[in-house]
Formats: C-alpha cells, sequence, structure tokens
C-alpha cells in the first residue's frame, strides 16, 4: 500500500468481529483488518476479555524496540470502561489502566476516540439509581482522560462543545470506508438502469430520536420510489402500530446485520436518512453514511446535522431543507442523475480510506512532539 509509518497499538476493550450490527464494534473492526492489511510487524492489536487485553499490555511493555511504538489508539464503548468490568465481574481495569500509563512514561502517546457523549445531553437524563451510578462512572472515566490523554479524536467537531470544560487537543476524526470490489460496484451500475429509485434506510426506529414519518411521507407523494428499512426486529414490533395509516405497498421492512447488509447495499440506490437533526443527533455522525458511501450510494438528508458538510461538500448527496424540498428532489430525479453522484462518490471518497484517516492521524499526533 505504500504506507510505512511509525507503529502504533490499537486498543479496544472488548471482542472484535463483523457479525455485529453496532458501529461501536464495526469500527474497530475495520481498524483492525487496516492494519493487518497495513502489514507492518511493529503494530499491535489489543482486543478480548480483560485478562487477555492485560497479558497482551505486559508484552508490548517487555518488548526491546518499544520505542518504535508512537501511540496507543483506544477505541471507547458505549459505556465507561469500569462499568463494563465490573458487569462483567472484572475487576482488572485498574491493572489495564496501570499498565497503559507506563506505556505513556515510556514516551507512547495516548490517543482515545471518545465516541459516545450521550451522558452529557439532557434529553438523555434519567431520575433512575442506574442512571445516576452511570453518570458517575462516565465522570470517573472523564477525570482519567483530562489528565492522562494526549489527543481526544471526536465523531464531529461540534460536539465538543457538550464536554466537560477541558484543555485537550482534540481532532474531527471520521471513520475510513470499507474496501470492496470495484468490479461488483461496476455491476451494480450497471443493474440499476431503467429502474425505480430504490432508496435504503439501515438504522434504529425507537422514538424520540427514530422516527420514520417524513420518509413515508416522501414514499407516498413520490410514485417512483421504492424505500427499505432494515431495522432490529423487536424494534420494529414496538413501534410498528405507529405507522398503521400508512401504505406499505412500496415499503419493505427488513432485519439485517453484518454481511447480511451487503445485498441491500448492492440493489438500492439511495441512502435515505430523514431524521430531524435535533438535540444529541444533530451531533452525530452516522456509521451508515461511511457504509453507503463505501458501496458508492449517495446519501439525502436533512440540514443542520453536523453531517450536513460531509455529504455536500464532497458531493456525497444531497441535504433538504424539509420534507417538501426532499419531495422536489425526488420528483425531478432520474436514474442517470443518480448515477452522476455515484461516480463523483467513486472519484472521491477515497480521501475517507483507513490509509488517508491514519495518514492525517500520525501528521496531527507528531504535531503534539514539536
Amino acid at each position: 500500500m505504500g504506507f510505512n509509518k511509525e507503529n502504533m497499538i490499537h486498543y479496544f476493550p472488548g471482542s472484535l468481529d463483523n457479525q455485529s450490527d453496532r458501529a461501536s464494534s464495526k469500527r474497530p473492526f475495520e481498524i483492525q483488518e487496516f492494519l493487518k492489511e497495513r502489514g507492518n510487524k511493529g503494530d499491535v492489536v489489543i482486543s478480548g476479555n480483560s485478562k487477555q487485553r492485560l497479558a497482551l499490555l505486559y508484552e508490548v511493555l517487555e518488548r526491546d524496540d518499544i520505542e518504535s511504538l508512537n501511540y496507543i489508539y483506544i477505541e471507547s464503548t458505549n459505556m465507561p470502561l469500569f462499568l463494563n468490568e465490573i458487569r462483567g465481574r472484572s475487576f482488572q481495569w485498574y491493572k489495564e489502566l496501570k499498565a497503559i500509563g507506563k506505556l505513556k512514561k515510556k514516551g507512547v502517546k495516548i490517543i482515545l476516540f471518545y465516541r459516545d457523549m450521550y451522558w452529557r445531553f439532557p434529553e438523555f437524563k434519567k431520575s433512575s439509581f442506574s442512571w445516576k451510578v452511570k453518570v458517575f462512572f462516565h465522570w470517573m472515566e472523564w477525570v482519567l482522560i483530562a489528565k492522562h490523554v494526549d489527543l481526544l479524536l471526536l465523531p464531529t467537531g461540534p460536539i465538543q462543545e457538550y464536554l466537560p470544560e477541558n484543555e485537550l487537543p482534540k481532532l474531527e476524526f471520521h471513520p475510513g470506508i470499507i474496501e470492496w470490489d470495484e468490479k461488483l460496484l461496476e455491476h451494480k451500475e450497471t443493474s440499476e438502469k431503467n429502474q425505480k429509485i430504490k432508496l435504503l434506510y439501515v438504522g434504529g426506529v425507537i422514538p424520540p430520536f427514530y422516527k420514520l414519518f417524513l420518509a413515508l411521507d416522501l414514499v407516498k407523494n413520490v410514485k417512483n420510489l421504492e424505500l427499505t428499512i432494515c431495522c432490529r426486529d423487536y424494534e420494529w414490533a414496538r413501534v410498528k402500530h405507529m405507522y398503521s395509516d400508512y401504505d406499505f405497498d412500496r415499503v419493505n421492512i427488513v432485519h439485517k446485520s453484518g454481511e447480511e447488509l451487503i445485498p441491500l447495499y448492492l440493489s438500492h440506490n439511495v441512502f435515505l436518512d430523514l431524521r430531524e437533526p435535533v438535540d444529541y443527533y444533530k451531533y452525530a455522525f452516522p456509521y451508515k453514511y461511511i457504509e453507503s458511501i463505501s458501496y458508492n450510494m449517495p446519501l439525502v438528508i436533512l440540514k443542520g446535522s453536523s453531517a450536513e458538510d460531509f455529504v455536500t461538500k464532497n458531493n456525497f448527496g444531497w441535504a433538504c431543507k424539509d420534507l417538501e424540498e426532499a419531495i422536489q428532489l425526488f420528483s425531478s430525479f432520474d436514474v442517470d442523475s443518480m448515477l452522476d453522484y455515484q461516480r463523483e462518490i467513486q472519484k472521491n471518497k477515497h480521501q475517507y480510506s483507513w490509509e488517508n484517516r491514519f495518514q492525517y492521524l500520525d501528521a496531527e499526533v507528531k504535531k503534539l512532539s514539536n
């Protein structure tokens, strides 16, 4: 690949596999696969349960070439490390933190991708005891982050406004695309000509943050559209009564995850996400956006989210002001226009390859030493 940089440690407090339907597991799995492809013998991947992770950390600390390790890249989960370990009846986390502290003393920078700040948003606040316990552990974790982390990576830049006061260097760090066989994508383009526009939504459906009304209204008003909604079966069972007034003749509900999603991406034209960008989701960056452009699939979203620039400035799709504008867009839409966008995505998406992502991160880490 022509990528020859200093070695790194990729640390994830959990197991890495490709079958999860959660971005918190998909993203670190893709990084692991990138490091395998990169082929730097000095790179280290640390994952698994706490006992396995601790053993790997001790192995790293005993390496003679530890000075070749530039940084440890830590992927957080949706739960504070301490609480995850206690729930798993493991109390090894303090040994892990101590080992990571020893790495820092040996000159290894600590880089943390801080995934989820929902605990800082008022709309998630609850009065239950379990919620208060969660927040307590989030604060414990944050105190350590503010004290020891050298560079904090965030899903979007604007979300830093919700962090506790701190002086940490910060960097917006989008995930990398998934690399697929270009011949497969060429076949996708050829097979799409002379078809109806097939829309795809993959994600949550539980209100108040996930609502399907605008997407269903769009299909209702534009007869040349078909929509597939892919969600968890138990979530759909909870909410399907909310949409009983809609005609589902051109709407399909499916429940897929992991590699089962590949045929969906290959058989649809546009990824549709007409959730209103309010509160927490105004600042989030859905992992499905990266998956979509990996398959050369344009995005249609609503204006006002932190992801809007990613979509519009890169020519990855359209951001509509409201439902009316989305209806106007698709009413004048044709397959040739959509194919033009797919070719534009094919041309521009490689700036978001994991190779480019980590070249960018390496450059930023080096600035910390200057």
